[in-house]
């Protein structure tokens, strides 16, 4: 029982068998939840409603998640390099991914590209620009 099936109101059998199969649904839900999961759900009466709410509790908590993905998404600067920015941008993205948002790859590096930016010119920042100077200047020999 998944909490998309009605109760039947027809026949006295098949209510008898819903009642039956949402009472041992919602004995297993209970049994697997968590003391704080348990106690937010201790008003429901059938298996149904504790779906119900279970899927009002996770979709809080998944936008939630989303916006602070979000915010470390659009706080990652450029310390090191931009490959290891790459990657740290790439594992924000892949849970954001998994909560439905889409992020292509396009969208990852602008945010590598914007990463590298300095805020208060619009310019590659300095730090990026000595590192790539003295990168430049190692290989020379």
């Amino acid at each position: 029982m998944d909490g998309t099936e009605l109760r039947p109101r027809a026949s006295v059998d098949a209510q008898n068998e819903w009642d039956q199969k949402s009472s041992e649904a919602f004995s297993a839900l209970l049994m697997t939840m968590s003391d704080e999961q348990a106690e937010a759900v201790s008003g429901c009466k059938t298996a149904q409603d504790i779906w119900k709410k279970l899927a009002i509790m996770c979709k809080s908590t998944s936008c939630e998640n989303k916006r602070a993905l979000w915010q470390i998404f659009y706080s990652i600067m450029t310390k090191d390099s931009p490959v290891k920015t790459m990657c740290e941008i790439q594992n924000i993205a892949a849970p954001l991914r998994s909560l439905g948002v889409v992020v292509d790859h396009e969208a990852v590096v602008a945010r590598v590209i914007s990463s590298m930016m300095d805020a208060s010119s619009g310019r590659l920042s300095d730090q990026f620009i000595r590192k790539r100077r003295h990168m430049l200047y190692c290989f020379q020999d």
